[in-house]
């Protein structure tokens, strides 16, 4: 309807207007120096080579960042896709929370998805992220419609949107497994449940063959400076989204302060609730609640198994 694509509307230009200003203007930071260093490789095969050498995700932003660099514009550039995953972003947030929520709701979801600092950050750098998390409400779209129908058509979009996932980010295997658990524990899916669950495992098969630089990729241990697990760190990991995350991620011990600890813990219990009273209002609201918790859960457990991979940008999904 009218109003609903309008709010969407607002929410992508502001998304755009916000993350398109610091794109033209911020000159190259540390790790947006190496994505350029993969962007100027001569050949396709010599910047996914430096991808295995020098970053931490899968090389299918790298390569799109190459493509746009081919073609004769600066590095700089390549900010762009994020500008465009950002906008998308949220516009298509405030279309699929409306489909669950009064407009007021979806609308301030779009808003938090257009103005929230790491969201932002994440959108107007030469870096994967933004288009992670685009990628990730594709996959929630997806997963729906192909489990109500699985169509050849909806089975490849999902296929498609999965395995561009994987190999945006390897977190995005965390979002499919609680999607895929939603999938088999609805009664009324029973008979989409085996081909839902193909293409998804088919998704796979592009990373897998990536898994030879994908071990080099962990040999390199770029995730060294992430820490040692840390409860405080968890619990902030939703606050950190739209506030200050890196006093939590850039130093061991973190004294957050009886405010600013209580008032992240309250941002947790909003969401915390907020998965409680979706997960009441049908199958679809207990997708958005699986997905919303299982990917920074299973981190979370993955972390205190002595993996140091927990970041705020590594779980915008």
């Amino acid at each position: 309807d009218r109003p609903t694509l309008a709010v969407a509307l607002l929410a992508g230009a502001a998304a755009a207007v916000v993350r398109l200003l610091p794109a033209l203007a911020y000159p190259l930071w540390q790790d947006e120096v190496a994505s350029a260093r993969i962007m100027v490789e001569p050949t396709l095969g010599g910047a996914l080579d430096r991808v295995a050498e020098s970053e931490s995700t899968p090389p299918l932003w790298y390569a799109l960042a190459w493509a746009v660099e081919q073609t004769g514009l600066p590095v700089e550039a390549a900010r762009g896709i994020g500008v465009a995953a950002g906008a998308l972003l949220a516009g298509l947030l405030v279309l699929y929370a409306a489909r669950l929520l009064p407009l007021w709701a979806a609308g301030f979801a779009g808003l938090v998805a257009a103005l929230g600092s790491q969201l932002v950050l994440r959108g107007s750098e030469l870096r994967a992220y933004a288009l992670y998390a685009l990628l990730a409400l594709g996959f929630a779209w997806l997963l729906e419609r192909a489990a109500e129908a699985p169509s050849r058509g909806r089975l490849v979009a999902l296929w498609a949107v999965t395995a561009a996932g994987l190999l945006t980010h390897y977190f995005f295997l965390f979002l499919l497994l609680p999607g895929l658990l939603w999938v088999w524990r609805t009664p009324s899916f029973r008979s989409a449940r085996a081909r839902v669950t193909a293409a998804a495992a088919l998704a796979v098969v592009p990373l897998l063959a990536w898994a030879p630089l994908l071990a080099e990729q962990v040999e390199n241990q770029r995730f060294s400076w992430i820490g040692d697990f840390s409860l405080v760190k968890a619990l902030s990991v939703y606050s950190a989204f739209a506030w200050n995350a890196g006093p939590l991620y850039v130093r061991d011990v973190v004294d957050l302060g009886v405010s600013e600890g209580a008032a992240r813990l309250v941002v947790l219990s909003v969401v915390l609730v907020g998965c409680l009273v979706v997960r009441r209002l049908g199958r679809r609201g207990r997708l958005v609640a699986l997905l919303a918790l299982g990917p920074v859960a299973l981190a979370a457990l993955l972390w205190l198994a002595g993996e140091n991979l927990f970041t705020t940008r590594n779980l915008l999904a």
